[in-house]
């Protein structure tokens, strides 16, 4: 979807997700995934072709990358708030 494809501000460091490395944040950068809210907001079938064309099967959930995005989100809007 078209969400996928902006980017406001400077992009988030994927890397602080726990499980996720270099590799990984250049190839969700490459998809077009930049923030953490992106990787919160991922519904099943989006969750399903990332594993099934990026990252291993079951990987995303086991590693829990949705939920670590979440809290990252919550603390980089705060940090921006709070400037």
């Amino acid at each position: 979807g078209s969400r996928l494809h902006c980017i406001p501000q400077a992009a988030d460091d994927l890397k602080q997700i726990v499980g996720l490395g270099p590799m990984d944040e250049s190839a969700l950068n490459n998809l077009g995934i930049y923030h953490f809210d992106q990787i919160a907001n991922l519904d099943e079938r989006e969750v399903l072709w990332l594993e099934n064309h990026a990252f291993a099967r079951g990987r995303i959930g086991r590693e829990n990358w949705q939920q670590q995005a979440r809290q990252l989100g919550a603390e980089t809007a705060s940090l921006r708030v709070g400037r």
